[in-house]
Order: C-alpha cells, then sequence, then structure tokens
C-alpha cells in the first residue's frame, strides 16, 4: 500500500503542468509594493515635525492623521477580501493603486489638517485594494513554496524601512516637506502599475496519469469481489422473507391433510 502511494505522489508531480512565468513578475511587484507601503510609513517620522509647523498644529494631531492611512489599510481588508471574490483582482488592484497615488500627490497641496485627514483615508484604502489582492496572487501562484515567496517579499517592507526615511530627508532639506510629501506620492503613483501585474494563474485541467488510472481500478474491482463475497443486508433480508413464505405454504398443507384424514 505504501509503494503504490508514493507511486501515486510521484504520477502527480510528474504530470504537473510547467509553472507560469508570471508568477516570478507577481513575486516582484508585490516586494516593490511593500518596499512603497513600509518606506512611506517611516517617512512620517520624518515629516512629523516640519508638517506640524507648515500647518500650525501639534504633534499629536499629526501624529493621528498620519496613522490613519496604515489603520483604514488593514481595517478596509476585511471589505476588500469579498469584493475580490467577485470582481478581477487586477481591477481591484490597479483602481487601489490610481487612488493611493493620486491621494498622497494631492495631500502635498493641503494647508488644512482636516483635508489632509481625509486624503490619507482615502490613501489607506487605495493600499488596503493593492495589498489584499497582493497577497491572494501570490498564494495562488505559490501554492506550495508559498512560505518561500511571502517572506521573500516581506522582505521589501525592510527594504523600504531602511531607504525611504533618508530619502525623504534629503528631499525635505532640498525642497521642502510639502514638495517631499510630493515626491513621495509620484513614487507611490507606481501603485498603478503594481496593479496592472497582479494577475491570477490560469487554471489548468489536469488529466489523471496513468498510475491513478490503475490504481481506482484495482479499488473498484476489489469492492466488487468483496459485493460478491458477502451478500449485502438487503439481499439476507429477501431470502429470509422467501423462507418464511415457504414454511408458512408448508404449514397450511400439512393442516389440510390432517383434516381430511
Amino acid at each position: 500500500m505504501v509503494s503504490k502511494t508514493l507511486k501515486l505522489r510521484s504520477a502527480r508531480g510528474a504530470d504537473e503542468p510547467p509553472t507560469d512565468s508570471r508568477r516570478h513578475v507577481v513575486l516582484l511587484a508585490t516586494f516593490f509594493f511593500l518596499v512603497l507601503e513600509a518606506g512611506v510609513l517611516k517617512s512620517y517620522g520624518v515629516l512629523l515635525s516640519p508638517m506640524v509647523f507648515q500647518l500650525d498644529s501639534n504633534f499629536a494631531t499629526i501624529g493621528v492623521i498620519f496613522s490613519l492611512s496604515w489603520t483604514l489599510e488593514y481595517t478596509c481588508a476585511v471589505i476588500v477580501k469579498p469584493l475580490v471574490n467577485r470582481i478581477d483582482p487586477n481591477k481591484i488592484s490597479m483602481a487601489g493603486g490610481l487612488i493611493a497615488g493620486v491621494a498622497l500627490t494631492t495631500s502635498s497641496f493641503t494647508r488644512t489638517t482636516w483635508a489632509l485627514g481625509t486624503l490619507f483615508i482615502f490613501f489607506g484604502i487605495g493600499q488596503s485594494m493593492v495589498l489584499v489582492p497582493a497577497i491572494i496572487c501570490l498564494h495562488r501562484h505559490y501554492k506550495e513554496r508559498f512560505a518561500f515567496a511571502s517572506s521573500f517579499a516581506f522582505v521589501g517592507s525592510l527594504v523600504g524601512v531602511l531607504i525611504l526615511p533618508i530619502v525623504t530627508e534629503v528631499l525635505i532639506e532640498s525642497y521642502g516637506p510639502h514638495n517631499a510629501l510630493l515626491i513621495l506620492g509620484g513614487l507611490c503613483l507606481n501603485m498603478f502599475p503594481i496593479g496592472l501585474v497582479l494577475k491570477l494563474p490560469k487554471e489548468k485541467h489536469k488529466q489523471p496519469s496513468v498510475l491513478t488510472c490503475k490504481h481506482l481500478l484495482e479499488s473498484v474491482d476489489a469492492g466488487s469481489t468483496r459485493t460478491k463475497e458477502f451478500p449485502s443486508e438487503k439481499n439476507v433480508s429477501q431470502t429470509h422473507q422467501v423462507e418464511c413464505h415457504i414454511l408458512q405454504n408448508l404449514g397450511y398443507n400439512l393442516i389440510i391433510l390432517w383434516e381430511k384424514k
């Protein structure tokens, strides 16, 4: 039995279709999205003091506004997941990338806290519309190797955390906080082409291998042999009813013969 199972597994591995080359593109797209997502989040720490001065506000208010995007990104994932089951993930991620990029770019022109907070809410919703399809597509492309693929993709978060805050500091010194936010928004517009390549793999109908068919035929033959050797309960009950009917008729005939005598 063990040898048959091993043969079946090897046959299934041999019959599997070649891997989709698109999965490497999906992996790189998820990697670069996480670079932007985590990098922009850490860049808020560099932008905090200049934005407090520019908007004439306080650290608590600006800190809450900056946290809205990340909070809404993961909160809206509960809503985006059912949408992915109904709508093409590619369309959702493209729309989300466009919303996120436009929202962060437009936020550089705001001069009030409420307008900045509103745009950061849209920025978080747009990021959520890219994150959820990216993880789903990555899992569908790398089913058995999803642990490796997700580990590699989330290295992008570390890369973004290391690089983008340094870049933001240089941009603030050169162009000011609002223009630095404008450039970060331009970088986040790259989420649109990232969403463009997030597509599910094409389903391929695999035919069963020869060994699998042989194993199924052997199982059917063995089952038919057992049914022949061991009659079913239905046949046993029918035979018992016939025997009882014969004995009953025989008893009636004996009584009639005894009365005639």
